[in-house]
């Protein structure tokens, strides 16, 4: 849980010390707002780490990062010595000094105090090995946002060396660390490297049963890596392999593979141009999706650019359907260039999504943007923002 609520954080990269936000101890963001007049604050207690993560709150509260982000470094400091020393309390204090970093300085600044956590530990064990992984893996990502994607990928290795120290090179954490090399290794282009990665990943998890989540999430990034090269045919027979498993599993955990695996099937049934097998498909995605989650694109190909090498930007609005389709598709700004904006809107008539659920029913999403630039002959996605869904 602490791994995604700081993940959550570091994103937005606003701190998690004020009114709880996820803290390891509830009375770490305990403040004396409607005790009444005369109250009087009892006096600090706790372990040392404790008492420096509630100087980091009390900071933080005045408006003091440059303290703040001090006392929460100190606390991470004195933790690392804590015995019994727990992974899930580490990572969190450690992702609040990286939060408050990167509102001071910047994504470098908090990949920089995520690897001096990192550095205080050895994986002489599963927690500390666990904790190393984690704030590892947020460093990268905080050097891919500040665009130093070759440290990331070091990053990662080094995350991958305390897995292997502490879980063995047969376990889960390292098929993990593997794909999110492979991911990592995507934006270089090399593809040799990703099948490397991928094939380490599959060794890795080749002796759990053929229905466990882990080795069937590494077939799933198989079969995504053969589409991306351009060979349907075998990511296809991959795709059918997966769902023949988790068909066969009374599993609730391989439910997520099931609707990745569907989604894909999405993507090549309509890359081949087979509308009705796709709109079929998505049915089934939308039976098994989770019964509350948000939009998902499935498949969203960008049509040839028109023969210009003028620079344009064009921004879309659109709904997306309770049947996974995008409608009320308009142009909210345009740099002149309508052709280019009809093919646009004629594209995404076919672009397909797992729609919003609310209850296990589909539900609108409304509002979504998306901006396009061109630049010579490339379609650019250059952002979105987050999606308003009305129910």
């Amino acid at each position: 849980m602490w791994g995604k609520v700081a993940a959550l954080i570091l994103a937005v990269g606003l701190p998690a010390l004020a009114a709880g936000g996820g803290l390891p101890h509830p009375a770490l963001a305990q403040d004396s707002a409607g005790r009444g007049e005369g109250h009087q604050e009892r006096p600090a207690s706790g372990p040392p780490w404790l008492q420096a993560n509630r100087k980091a709150v009390a900071l933080f509260k005045k408006g003091d990062l440059r303290r703040a982000l001090r006392a929460a470094n100190r606390a991470v400091e004195l933790y690392a010595q804590e015995t019994p020393f727990l992974a899930d309390t580490y990572t969190k204090l450690a992702f609040n000094a990286a939060a408050l970093a990167r509102r001071l300085g910047g994504a470098e600044h908090a990949a920089r105090v995520l690897a001096d956590a990192a550095d205080l530990l050895r994986p002489s064990d599963h927690e500390h090995a666990a904790a190393i992984v984690r704030i590892r893996l947020a460093e990268a990502d905080q050097r891919t946002v500040a665009g130093t994607y070759h440290d990331a990928q070091r990053v990662r290795l080094k995350a991958l060396a305390a897995a292997r120290k502490g879980f063995g090179e047969k376990s889960p954490e390292v098929a993990k660390l593997y794909l999110a090399l492979a991911e990592g290794t995507k934006r270089f282009y090399d593809t040799a490297v990703v099948a490397r990665y991928l094939e380490e990943a599959r060794e890795a998890v080749a002796d759990r049963p053929e229905d466990d989540p882990i080795r069937l999430l590494v077939a799933h990034e198989e079969a995504k890596f053969e589409i991306e090269r351009g060979r349907d045919r075998q990511a296809e027979r991959k795709l059918k392999r997966i769902l023949a498993i988790c068909d066969r599993s009374s599993d609730r955990k391989l439910r997520r593979i099931r609707e990745l695996a569907l989604g894909k099937l999405v993507y090549l049934a309509l890359r081949k141009g087979d509308e009705a097998r796709a709109d079929s498909l998505l049915q089934k995605v939308i039976a098994n999706a989770e019964p509350n989650g948000p939009a998902e694109k499935l498949y969203a190909l960008l049509p040839d650019p028109p023969p210009t090498f003028e620079r344009s930007r064009l921004v879309i609005t659109y709904d997306v359907s309770p049947e996974g389709k995008a409608t009320n598709i308009r142009g909210l700004q345009s740099a002149g260039a309508p052709q280019w904006e009809a093919k646009v809107r004629e594209a995404m008539k076919r672009w397909r999504f797992k729609p919003a659920m609310k209850d296990g029913k589909p539900v609108w999403t409304r509002g979504l943007r998306y901006q396009f630039t061109l630049l010579t002959e490339k379609w650019v996605p250059t952002g979105s923002r987050i999606p308003t869904t009305r129910y």
